[in-house]
């Protein structure tokens, strides 16, 4: 981990202590869910969840009995789970990243999961740094975060709209997808909507 990175954790930190961070609305549920049915998942992860309760409202909504959750800023939280599993759903992590540690974070995402959703946020944050800094320091359009995970995840099909047809909370998304096992079906992506 990086020296920057080790500093922004503990930044995240100090914000989730607050129990602000981490709630999710129910537009970002109606966009993750087709998704989230499509590989049939049995069990998932929330990579970067705050103190949110998506994976339990993903896993509820999705019938999936095994849930982990997964953010190393929040300390009960902070224990990466040790087994693959089926699905990692990752809402607005990677802005909040610098952007020479964007390609490390999202091989790790996509090492925790046979499939990964990562949903970025493209617009400036409410939220600032104790350093007066956007929160997510990694502002980028749509088109570099495309490239950006094709590179650091193996495949990736598109879905969702752009800030255009978005919901007002998130302008970009992604679903990126590891390999699948030899013999499975698994791991095919969804056409680009």
């Amino acid at each position: 981990m990086m020296e920057t990175n080790r500093r922004l954790i503990a930044e995240y930190t100090r914000q989730h202590g607050g129990g602000s961070n981490g709630r999710i609305g129910n537009g970002v549920l109606a966009t993750l869910m087709p998704h989230v049915l499509a590989p049939r998942p049995q069990s998932l992860a929330d990579y970067g969840c705050g103190r949110s309760d998506l994976a339990r409202l993903v896993a509820a909504r999705a019938d999936v009995g095994d849930v982990a959750v997964f953010d190393p800023a929040v300390p009960e939280r902070a224990k990466r789970p040790a087994r693959v599993l089926d699905l990692s759903i990752n809402v607005d992590v990677l802005e909040h990243v610098p952007d020479e540690e964007i390609d490390a974070v999202a091989a790790e995402m996509a090492s925790m999961a046979r499939d990964v959703l990562i949903m970025v946020d493209t617009r400036p944050a409410e939220a600032r740094l104790s350093d007066g800094r956007d929160a997510q320091m990694s502002l980028h359009d749509e088109a570099w975060w495309w490239e950006r995970l094709r590179r650091s995840v193996r495949r990736c099909a598109r879905f969702g709209r752009s800030a255009g047809g978005a919901s007002p909370s998130r302008a970009s998304t992604r679903h990126c997808r590891r390999s699948p096992r030899r013999g499975s079906s698994r791991g095919r992506p969804s056409p680009a909507s």
